[in-house]
């Protein structure tokens, strides 16, 4: 079954910067919507602490619920469902990440066992999202319109 849940972002401070660490980029020239975009700490930069004033502390991914509840941790994210198109997995990229961060504000399915909580597979969970069913949204607003 799938979930509906949220791709959320959690800083922390480490005691020196990695490579492979995810920070944040805020993009607002040139858009008509500010959006933020995730990157991933390529080479230690010279200037960590002007690194860190530009790009703040690093952050994890994480999955959570409505009620804001940790679904799944950094280490849990990495399979990614095209659908009922196709039945093989793919990692998740940084891409897919900006995507849904950009384009959905980071609303996703997970899937989840009613009885045991997010399906794991190979020690990641199953994302996903699954689209809204607008014929049904559209007949109930026509219907709404025409009793007025």
């Amino acid at each position: 079954m799938w979930y509906p849940a949220e791709i959320s972002l959690s800083s922390y401070l480490p005691s020196e910067l990695e490579v492979g660490m995810l920070f944040v980029n805020r993009i607002s020239v040139g858009v008509i919507e500010p959006y933020i975009e995730v990157f991933e700490l390529e080479e230690i930069p010279e200037d960590p602490d002007a690194f860190m004033a530009k790009h703040g502390a690093p952050v994890e991914l994480v999955i959570i619920d409505a009620n804001e509840h940790v679904i799944a941790t950094h280490d849990e994210i990495g399979w990614w469902d095209d659908g009922e198109y196709t039945d093989e997995l793919r990692d998740i990229t940084l891409n897919d990440i900006n995507y849904l961060l950009r384009e959905l504000d980071g609303y996703i399915d997970i899937e989840i066992d009613e009885d045991y909580g997010p399906v794991i597979y190979e020690g990641r969970v199953l994302l996903t999202v699954v689209p809204d069913d607008f014929e049904d949204w559209d007949e109930t607003l026509n219907d709404g319109l025409e009793e007025l």
